[in-house]
């Protein structure tokens, strides 16, 4: 069973970019969502393709700061 989140799980990308990985994280997971880094400083980290989650975000991170954000 999934857990409540926000908007039904719909998100606006301009909710989390330019924040800090701490702030998005912090604002995803009051949220209803589970977060994953998925870029750092353009060094990909290694997921599982397999492991789709309805109510997940990913974060590409440069410098602290979300630069992008997808679901899944």
């Amino acid at each position: 069973m999934f857990n409540r989140v926000r908007n039904n799980g719909m998100f606006s990308e301009k909710e989390y970019k330019g924040k800090t990985i701490e702030e998005a994280t912090k604002y995803a997971e009051d949220g209803g969502f589970i977060v994953r880094v998925t870029e750092t400083n353009g060094q990909s980290i290694m997921t599982d393709m397999l492991d789709i989650n309805a109510n997940r975000l990913n974060f590409r991170v440069r410098d602290g700061f979300v630069v992008d954000v997808y679901g899944g």
